[in-house]
């Protein structure tokens, strides 16, 4: 029996039709037509809608209907996937999509068609679901955008797609590795092996293993060959190929910055075309999401063991859409990417504005007013009169600040701080995070976060903070402050997590000062603020938005369930906490297989 499955993408309506592969195996085969009518819903039989958009009045809209009845559940698409993953329905609520209160229903009041739901192997007789009974509504791609919470961790990538198609809105890339980003290269099994043993599972306190093959491991894999033709039918093809549906399902690791051995002119023309959208960043504008785009089409490239060498080969590589593959094609074809030709370009103010942007407390506004206002040089900017704290030690330090910090040096500042640590309380632990626990052979800053085993009141956090400061700027340790953590009596404005930012040198001679962050948080949020700060940020941002699309969310807090949203996916409520004392925890909340940090390289 075919069940029509609707589909509204922004110029055509699909006609979906369920091809049974088995009692829950199905694919989606499509036959696009240009006719714009909505498909006709059957509110007798349809007991559930599928649907990305947020809003009641917009769907009812597109169904042309006045009403849709309060028993047919509005959910969105995440739902589906679930359903046929676990292979059984999905509870709805964490999924549903809010409409007038009057026509919320509750468990209690459920109709009777959904008495076979009950129970998560059948109904109430033993028998199997029969999924031919569902009649499901979905619209794929989103007309109105805002895919993502506006929580302060979610506001980076509002209205940005997984894949980054969908482009609006900007913001700063927390970790910029532009220049050291490497893609999924080997690390050298030396590194790989202290990674493994150095890494400390916070679930059983114990050293030497993945936190993935701890005994109390309950992480959960996914079957993403089924769900990503349903998931991505009417989508491009540059956004189907993708063995899963986020970047947060893959390993990607990290590596050294070795010669890629193939399509090196298309991998440098690309470099030249993401770095000019790196630098010529307007507010406001667009340009945020396409170094996003270029970053990952450049990772999956230089992975490749094979030349590129038509438009059409290079649109089968995952992360490469239409256009990217386009100019692709014209590097092969022509011998370079016509963009490049025509790029409204100063070289001198790029140059000058990376620069400035270079000085720590500088960002690409100042950047460009000290530029338009005649600066050239450091000399020029160290004359200036109203130069911030910040700036002012940004130049003091800015030779020994732009040198990468490498690896052993990493391990022996986080050994310092640990040592400060543990002379307040044994049982405080510290964690050096960013790029170093990713597995990268040098760093920009160090990352650590402290916490101590059950403490979660504030009182205690700021006294171990102030301890561990005390300690480490009475042995010369910090030798500058560049942010001091702020206790606020009003419990309301007080922060849950305190953060000191300042300036460290190692004792000894041929030491040079390097930028250090320690943040001190509860041990409720810890394994929440270690996913947050290993990164990388393309990885964060993809957990973001598949906890977004389950209607949950996702901050360095940790997981919250229930999330409702109303227009503009705009957040209702703060919802309920459910994970965030370990990263796997959220891992295993989310139904997504544990990555170890050193494969969230993405």
């Amino acid at each position: 029996m075919d069940k029509k499955v609707f589909s509204l993408s922004r110029d055509r309506v699909l006609d979906l039709k369920w091809e049974w592969l088995g009692p829950l195996e199905k694919i989606l085969s499509t036959d696009p037509r240009g006719n714009r009518d909505a498909p006709a819903l059957d509110q007798e039989r349809t007991t559930h809608i599928v649907t990305a958009l947020s809003d009641i009045d917009k769907i009812k809209a597109f169904l042309q209907v006045e009403t849709i009845d309060p028993k047919i559940e509005l959910v969105n698409n995440l739902w589906l996937v679930d359903t046929i993953l676990y292979k059984r329905p999905m509870e709805p609520a964490s999924y549903r999509i809010a409409r007038p209160k009057s026509q919320e229903i509750t468990a209690n009041k459920l109709p009777s068609r959904y008495a076979k739901f009950e129970s998560i192997d059948g109904n109430e007789t033993g028998e199997q679901l029969d999924f031919n009974d569902i009649v499901l509504g979905i619209k794929e791609g989103s007309l109105e955008g805002g895919e993502l919470s506006d929580d302060e961790h979610d506001q980076e990538q509002d209205k940005e797609s997984e894949d980054g198609y969908n482009t609006a809105g900007i913001s700063d890339v927390k970790d910029k590795e532009v220049e050291s980003y490497t893609g999924p290269t080997k690390l050298p099994p030396e590194v790989l092996e202290k990674l493994k043993k150095e890494n400390r599972c916070f679930e059983c306190q114990e050293q030497g293993h993945w936190a993935n093959k701890c005994p109390k491991s309950t992480n959960r894999g996914t079957k993403d060959d089924v769900l990503l033709q349903i998931i991505s039918s009417g989508k491009s093809e540059g956004k189907r190929r993708s063995k899963t549906l986020y970047r947060c399902q893959e390993p990607h690791t990290a590596g050294q910055k070795d010669e890629p051995r193939f399509n090196k002119d298309i991998l440098e023309q690309l470099k030249v075309l993401m770095d000019y959208y790196e630098t010529s960043k307007v507010k406001g504008s667009n340009e945020h999401f396409k170094v996003i785009n270029y970053r990952k089409a450049i990772t999956a490239i230089r992975a490749l063991d094979y030349e590129i060498t038509s438009e059409e080969m290079a649109l089968k590589i995952p992360r490469v859409g239409k256009k990217l593959a386009q100019k692709i094609g014209e590097c092969i074809s022509l011998g370079r990417i016509k963009k490049l030709d025509h790029l409204n370009w100063d070289l001198e103010k790029s140059k000058t504005e990376t620069l400035f942007r270079s000085i720590y407390g500088v960002g690409s506004e100042m950047a460009t007013a000290w530029y338009n206002d005649g600066l050239r040089n450091l000399d020029d900017v160290r004359a200036l009169p109203n130069l911030t704290k910040n700036q002012i030690s940004g130049l003091k330090f800015y030779d020994d600040l732009l040198v990468r910090i490498p690896r052993s040096e990493v391990e022996q500042i986080g050994k310092v701080v640990e040592a400060a640590a543990h002379r307040l309380h044994p049982e405080i632990q510290s964690q050096v995070t960013g790029s170093y626990r990713r597995g990268k052979l040098d760093c920009g800053d160090i990352d650590i976060v402290v916490a101590r085993p059950n403490i979660d009141n504030g009182d205690d956090l700021f006294m171990i903070m102030d301890h561990i400061l005390k300690d480490l700027i009475g042995q010369g340790f910090l030798v500058d402050h560049l942010s001091l953590p702020v206790w606020e009596d009003n419990m309301a404005t007080r922060p849950k997590h305190f953060k000191y930012m300042g300036i460290c040198k190692l004792p000894g001679e041929n030491q040079i000062h390097r930028h250090i962050d320690i943040l001190v948080v509860p041990w409720m949020h810890l394994g929440a603020v270690l996913l947050y700060f290993t990164g990388n940020d393309i990885c964060n941002r993809s957990m973001r938005l598949l906890a977004s699309n389950r209607g949950m969310r996702l901050s360095d807090k940790g997981l919250f369930d229930n999330v409702m949203r109303g227009k503009n996916r705009k957040k209702v409520n703060e919802g309920r906490w459910v994970a965030g004392r370990t990263e796997r925890e959220i891992f295993d909340y989310l139904k997504i297989k544990y990555l170890e940090p050193y494969e969230r390289e993405c």
